[in-house]
Order: structure tokens, then C-alpha cells, then sequence
């Protein structure tokens, strides 16, 4: 049970409100050593059902970026007791008090007590400040552009890149492709990722051959090379 000096505790308080619900929920949803699998799809089905899947992972990772810093939780690597394979971890820093007499403990302890970093919380941060600088970048050029806007002449945007939109290079366990060992279902995902670049690049190139066509079909009379 979480109790009210659970809320009140410095790990808890550290915690930004945004991830709190999150913060709540791994009390609940890990062992009583306060551990676990480090899988923020797991999470998302447990803690946000009502959202979809994709859109509740990636909350779920942005809160376990957030509960790192603030100190609530730590990650490390070790073997999964079951499959023997390296995975990653979650450690709370405050642990509930409970009753371990009849209870067990399926995730491993942290090697030498010390705790390791997390990939996947890395790439999150990366991506993170990578949006914020993006971001920043775009404000800046915002009003540099509402500064000189009445003096020159509109400038195009330039189109969205088609890798934006292209499907996930892995499945859903491993959506940025990196995995250790094969996976059947990261190698469709590939193959599927390609099939739809190469349809879009071919809907793109079609499209701009029935323009270019009208265009011509428009003109009207079509001179050839011999004079008056």
C-alpha cells in the first residue's frame, strides 16, 4: 500500500506532476524489492490502456526520463532469470513496505550495487533535446522571418521528408531496429518500411508526370522545329 509518507518522501516529491501518475503506477506495478523489466510498452499496457499503444510508450518513456533525473528510479542490465539474455532493469530508490515473508522477487538485484545506464533512457534524452533544439530553431527563425517579412518576397517551405511518415524500421518491441539477435518481426517491418518508400517515391514521381502533362495539354498548340 502506498502510504502518505510514500507521498510525502523526497523521491516522490522530486518528481515533476506530469510523471507522477507514472511514478504511482511502478509502485504498484513492480515487485516488492521495487523492480522490474525496463519496458516501457509493459507499462503502457498496464498504466494507460485507455490510450493507444504507440501514443502511451512514448509517455511512458518520456516519464522514465523524467523519474531518472529526479532520482526516484535507476536503471542497470542483467540477465533475464528465464531466458538468461541481457535486458534492462528498473530499481526504485524508495521502496513500498510490504510483507516479503511469502513474497518473490522475479527480477534480478543490481550487479555490485551499483546501477548502470539505461540505452534506451539515453536515446529518449537525445531525442528529447534534439525536439528541443529543433524547436528553439524554429522559433528563432519564426521571428527573424516576422522581422523582415514585409521587405522580402514569401519563401517556399520546404516539403515534409518522406522518412517522417515511413512506417517504423522495427516492430513494435524494438522500434528503432537495434536489438540483440534476430527477430522475425523487425526483419517484416524492414521489408515493409521499404515497399512503402518505394511506393511513395513512385506516387511522388507519377504525380509530377500528369501535372507536367496537363501543363503541356494546356499549351495549346504545340509549335515544332520549322520556321514561318
Amino acid at each position: 500500500m502506498i502510504s502518505l509518507e510514500d507521498l510525502q518522501s523526497p523521491e516522490f516529491q522530486a518528481v515533476p506532476d506530469e510523471a507522477k501518475p507514472t511514478a504511482l503506477g511502478l509502485w504498484t506495478l513492480l515487485d516488492v524489492d521495487g523492480r522490474g523489466p525496463l519496458s516501457e510498452w509493459w507499462i503502457a499496457q498496464e498504466l494507460y490502456r485507455d490510450r493507444p499503444p504507440l501514443e502511451a510508450a512514448d509517455l511512458v518513456m518520456g516519464h522514465l526520463v523524467m523519474l531518472i533525473d529526479a532520482g526516484f528510479m535507476v536503471t542497470f542490465r542483467a540477465p533475464d532469470p528465464e531466458s538468461g539474455q541481457m535486458r534492462e532493469w528498473i530499481q526504485l530508490m524508495r521502496v513500498l513496505k510490504a510483507d516479503k515473508r511469502r513474497a518473490q522477487s522475479l527480477a534480478p538485484p543490481p550487479p555490485d550495487a551499483r546501477p548502470w545506464t539505461s540505452m534506451a533512457v539515453e536515446r529518449e534524452r537525445a531525442r528529447a533535446s534534439a525536439r528541443e533544439r529543433v524547436r528553439f530553431e524554429d522559433a528563432a527563425r519564426a521571428e527573424a522571418w516576422a522581422a523582415v517579412q514585409a521587405e522580402r518576397a514569401p519563401v517556399e517551405r520546404p516539403e515534409r521528408p518522406v522518412l517522417l511518415d515511413a512506417p517504423p524500421i522495427g516492430c513494435p518491441k524494438h522500434p528503432d531496429g537495434l536489438v540483440n539477435g534476430p527477430c522475425g518481426p523487425c526483419g517484416t517491418a524492414r521489408v515493409q518500411r521499404i515497399e512503402w518508400l518505394t511506393r511513395r517515391v513512385y506516387e511522388d514521381k507519377l504525380a509530377d508526370y500528369y501535372v507536367q502533362k496537363q501543363e503541356q495539354d494546356n499549351d495549346g498548340e504545340v509549335w515544332d522545329a520549322e520556321p514561318f
